[in-house]
């Protein structure tokens, strides 16, 4: 039963990275104007990573000699970097582009939709499956 429950686990942890991600993007749209100010932002995860930190256990299974083993990054936890890539400065030297942050808010929204959204379709699996028709 948890390996069943454990995909909520990923859910919510990729919302929570979501949210704080937002609250960055905020906080570098905030500081547009700061001299010297260096905009923020965390580390990228990956699907396979949280699955990682849960309990499920999905492995790439060789089931042939000439199949190449597969390769996992290891990394866990989202610290908050500064960002590495400095298209311009201003003369006061805030490296913050607004164009850049309100893309990234854009796409952290994007993504906030579709975790939301494959949460729903799982739920709906659950009531189909308890017989209430995936309402």
């Amino acid at each position: 039963m948890t390996a069943k429950l454990s995909l909520f686990e990923v859910f919510a942890k990729r919302l929570d990275w979501l949210s704080q991600r937002q609250n960055i993007i905020a906080q570098n749209i905030a500081q547009s104007d700061t001299p010297n100010y260096v905009p923020r932002d965390l580390d990228p995860q990956s699907f396979v990573q949280e699955l990682r930190n849960t309990n499920v256990s999905l492995r790439a299974a060789k089931t042939e000699g000439n199949h190449i083993p597969g390769t996992l990054e290891n990394g866990k936890g989202t610290p908050a970097r500064e960002s590495r890539k400095l298209y311009e400065s201003a003369p006061s030297g805030n490296a913050v582009v607004l164009e850049e942050q309100l893309m990234k808010m854009a796409q952290t929204q994007m993504d906030h939709a579709t975790v939301t959204n494959l949460y729903n379709k799982y739920m709906g699996m659950f009531r189909m499956a308890l017989g209430s028709g995936g309402r």
